[in-house]
């Protein structure tokens, strides 16, 4: 159908040298470690993508959220059933963020790289400023 047709339209050959991949893939699976411990670290890898890689924002941006997809579901379900979770707060934060992320892709293609990659270094600087001052 439609849908699929524009899966395989996103679905780009993209030609890096293989050291860089391994390093992408070494710094990925480091980074998911403390993905693993405390979450939050999508923006660093998107940034690592972006600067090593030298690919767009948007680009490093949609690696990010294809490899997370993977990563945060199988964390997920490791812990529904290692831990005990209030479906009322479940529900909650599942709309929120549903629809946080679909606002967000759309501001990422109306605004443009350039917008989003300074958003995305704002929020970068207040989350550092919050570390260091309130930890």
């Amino acid at each position: 159908g439609e849908f699929f047709g524009k899966l395989q339209h996103g679905l780009a050959e993209l030609r890096i040298a293989k050291k860089r991949l391994i390093l992408a893939g070494i710094v990925a699976f480091l980074l998911n470690i403390l993905n693993g411990m405390f979450g939050g670290t999508g923006l660093l890898l998107t940034t690592f993508l972006i600067f090593v890689l030298r690919i767009s924002f948007i680009e490093g941006v949609a690696y990010t959220m294809i490899s997370y997809a993977v990563v945060n579901t199988l964390q997920a379900v490791y812990l529904l059933v290692t831990e005990e979770v209030p479906l009322e707060l479940l529900f909650s934060v599942m709309v929120g963020a549903v629809l946080g992320s679909y606002i967000g892709t759309h501001l990422q293609y109306s605004k443009g790289g350039l917008w989003v990659k300074k958003a995305a270094a704002l929020v970068m600087i207040l989350i550092g400023i919050k570390m260091l001052f309130n930890f």
